[in-house]
């Protein structure tokens, strides 16, 4: 609520003042904006985006978190195809400003694997990956704290679902991590993530099978 107030307040004073191409007010407009993802509001929280981007039109922020909403949004009711082509575009946007961006290399790997492009997405997992622990290195050099730099990714049991079903899906044997490692860090960062049950146990199977 503090939240929605304060970027509505600063919204609202936004024509006593000259905000073109501000970052200060396109960030309070994607603060908002994440407010009502949240709330699964996704329409509301699209035009917001929209609204942000088109504020400020370099922030690889805005692009990329519009990449994650239409990404949710395919996974909901309200999705359509159109969107993956989109979220596709945003991602690829954000890593144009700034190609560093592990999440936006996340994003990107789960469009397309969401396109059944699987080897294109382990290729954009495995950048992701590698992104995100440069990221944590650099920033504990700098002593940063912070948990919005390569955190999310690594951090994320999700992201490591994805990467070990596209492993399963290529059968690939040259990735950075096997199917089965990547399954055992979901597991490890959140051991009631849905599905990762079954795949341990799976795994768990062959391996006692392969032992006899």
């Amino acid at each position: 609520v503090n939240l929605w107030s304060h970027a509505k307040k600063y919204i609202e004073k936004s024509n006593q003042i000259n905000t073109s191409r501000s970052p200060v007010l396109s960030e309070v407009i994607l603060n908002l904006a994440e407010a009502y993802r949240i709330k699964k509001n996704y329409s509301l929280s699209y035009t917001l985006h929209k609204e942000a981007l088109k504020i400020n039109n370099r922030s690889a922020h805005g692009y990329n978190n519009l990449a994650g909403l239409l990404v949710e949004m395919m996974k909901s009711s309200s999705g359509n195809e159109n969107q993956n082509h989109m979220a596709m575009e945003a991602a690829k946007k954000a890593l144009e400003i700034d190609p560093t961006m592990s999440e936006s290399m996340a994003n990107l790997a789960i469009i397309y694997n969401n396109d059944n492009r699987h080897w294109e997405a382990i290729k954009w997992y495995e950048a992701a990956l590698k992104s995100a622990e440069k990221e944590i290195r650099t920033r504990k050099k700098m002593l940063i704290a912070s948990k919005t730099k390569g955190s999310r990714v690594l951090q994320n049991p999700g992201f490591f679902l994805a990467y070990g079903n596209a492993i399963e899906m290529t059968k690939t044997k040259n990735s950075l991590l096997t199917a089965y490692e990547s399954y055992q860090n979901t597991y490890r960062l959140d051991p009631n993530f849905q599905f990762i049950n079954e795949k341990m146990a799976k795994y768990s199977l062959n391996r006692s099978n392969f032992l006899e």
